[in-house]
């Protein structure tokens, strides 16, 4: 299922801390992110359209955001080994040929697992949630 970008989860973890941790009787979302409006900069602006801030991630995406908040909370896994990115094969040549472009990198060995971090890392930063299968 789609699954929150690593790269965005602090932001995730501000959308959700009400909800994960009732005992400290934060405000809900809504009021939250009223509360961060004062702090709020005009940061996410083109080329960066979301993914700096809360609030400006949270309305621009908040259909998103409100329904992957709303759905049961996603299984855990341990790493990349333990999962599939959509059009896996496709993403991991990506990274191979992204890699073979550049000679002056260290020549190791790496895994699939390996080379999925590296998709994520180099190539989703424009995308909000990532879609992953289990291994």
């Amino acid at each position: 299922p789609r699954a929150p970008n690593p790269l965005y989860a602090h932001l995730f973890a501000a959308f959700a801390l009400d909800r994960a941790h009732p005992e400290l009787s934060l405000p809900s979302l809504d009021r939250q992110l009223g509360n961060w409006l004062p702090w709020a900069t005009p940061l996410e602006e083109r080329p960066i359209l979301f993914g700096l801030t809360p609030y400006a991630t949270y309305h621009r995406m908040q259909d998103a955001i409100d329904a992957h908040l709303e759905r049961a909370a996603l299984p855990p896994v341990d790493g990349y080994a333990d999962v599939r990115l959509r059009g896996d094969d496709g993403a991991l040549r990506r990274v191979r040929a992204l890699l073979a472009e550049h000679p002056d990198l260290p020549e190791i060995e790496r895994d699939d697992a390996a080379l999925r971090e590296l998709f994520v890392l180099l190539f989703t930063q424009d995308r909000l949630f990532v879609t992953l299968d289990p291994a």
